[in-house]
């Protein structure tokens, strides 16, 4: 779930990422940013004043005074009231849900946070499964170096990309809608791309569902988690199909 359950509910709050879970997602996606006093906190924007009711800088905020800050009711009535996570209190959801722990792929917005996330990690007993992603390459090594699963992000795939993944030990690599498509025929398969996970982000369009469930790639997030629910189920119904979407089933 990209950002919880956006469509449903308010982006980057405990609310999204628990409909995530009522929805049977394997794992929810969630940025992360620094408060004024350091605190790691879910939050995608530099500002607050996109998804909460506060106008200010993030990093001009100080923890005791997010607490007031309301992260639901610009989304809905029904969220009036919903706060701004810390990172603490993401990493506890889904220790009491029924069935696997959830994976939580992090997006690290900035640096400076790598170590107090390895930190609050070695803190979780058991831990949860974690790719920790940034469109940042020096954040990204720096992650991998410390010992955690990182994911580099881009846009499209690129072979500067692949060869960056594969010189530093990255285990992942995440790419937009039609990322893979960029490279020549070969350079996006799992040959070419040993070692390191493929993955994509915000895939919402069917068409792009069908392909990343036939590929398959490791993982990939989305705004439309039902859809995607779907559509993977039907793939796994029809695997011979190579058709567009919707499938013939048997």
């Amino acid at each position: 779930g990209h950002r919880g359950v956006p469509h449903e509910a308010p982006e980057n709050t405990l609310a999204g990422m628990r409909r995530a879970l009522e929805l049977g997602l394997d794992g929810f996606e969630y940025d992360l940013r620094a408060c004024a006093s350091g605190e790691a906190v879910l939050m995608h924007d530099e500002t607050l004043s996109r998804t909460t009711n506060s106008h200010a800088l993030l990093s001009k905020v100080q923890l005791p005074e997010l607490f007031g800050v309301d992260a639901g009711s610009w989304f809905g009535k029904r969220y009036v009231g919903e706060p701004v996570p810390l990172f603490d209190e993401a990493l506890e959801l889904g220790t009491d849900h029924p069935g696997s722990a959830p994976m939580h792929m992090i997006e690290l917005k900035e640096t400076g946070l790598v170590e107090g996330v390895l930190e609050k990690l070695e803190e979780v007993h058991p831990r949860p499964e974690v790719r920790v992603a940034s469109f940042l390459p020096d954040v990204v090594i720096e992650a991998q170096r410390a010992g955690l699963p990182a994911m580099l992000l881009a846009d499209r795939a690129s072979d500067d990309d692949r060869r960056l993944c594969r010189r530093e030990g990255i285990a992942a690599y995440g790419v937009g809608p039609g990322g893979w498509a960029s490279l020549d025929s070969g350079e996006d398969s799992d040959e070419a791309w040993a070692g390191c996970e493929r993955w994509s982000w915000s895939l919402d369009e069917p068409d792009e569902i069908l392909r990343a469930c036939r590929l398959p790639l490791a993982g990939f997030n989305t705004n439309q988690p039902q859809r995607a629910l779907a559509i993977r189920a039907l793939a796994r119904w029809a695997p011979e199909d190579s058709g567009p979407y919707p499938l013939v089933c048997p």
